[in-house]
């Protein structure tokens, strides 16, 4: 059973879980590299999540408007990422097409809350059940997001090398 502690920890956590996943997608998208940017970015999802986590500890521990802002929140995310990898014909696309309809057909598990199945798995257990093998399709994701950036850096680089500071590829540097 829940205690009033575990069961904050549990909900906030999730609400970070989501927030940081927004932060990074807007990150990823945006190619934010600079320090500032992404402090600035920082601090706007930190201030929402701060903001929300104030309401819930101190105002109404409310589980539908958690469940609600979650899942406007996860929507906007998988929105971005959906539109950004279709835009750019991201190699990975596929993967990511994937892992967005199981962890959406997952998450039903958490919003159809039902009674335990043989009186042992709820729907929140099973909900976090499900997302355990969805974490190799994320990391699928990411590292066909790498290949494809280093892949990309690398003919920018063959292509200006000067640009970069480094040499010609045969070794001579122009005059």
């Amino acid at each position: 059973r829940d205690t009033r502690i575990t069961e904050r920890f549990d909900y906030f956590s999730a609400d970070l879980t989501v927030a940081v996943g927004l932060a990074v997608a807007v990150a990823r998208i945006l190619q934010l590299h600079s320090v500032l940017h992404i402090v600035l970015l920082t601090f706007f999802v930190g201030s929402g999540l701060a903001q929300h986590v104030h309401y819930m500890a101190f105002v109404k521990f409310d589980y539908g408007y958690n469940m609600k802002v979650c899942i406007a929140v996860g929507l906007l995310t998988a929105c971005a990422w959906l539109t950004w990898v279709t835009a750019v014909q991201h190699p990975g696309r596929r993967i990511l097409y994937q892992f967005m309809g199981l962890v959406h057909a997952a998450m039903l598990l958490e919003v159809l809350d039902f009674p335990p199945l043989l009186w042992l798995f709820d729907a929140h257990a099973l909900w976090h059940a499900a997302t355990v093998p969805l974490t190799y399709l994320w990391y699928k994701f990411v590292f066909a997001d790498v290949a494809w950036v280093t892949q990309q850096h690398s003919r920018t680089v063959a292509v200006n090398p000067g640009q970069h500071g480094l040499s010609e590829p045969s070794g001579k540097q122009k005059q």
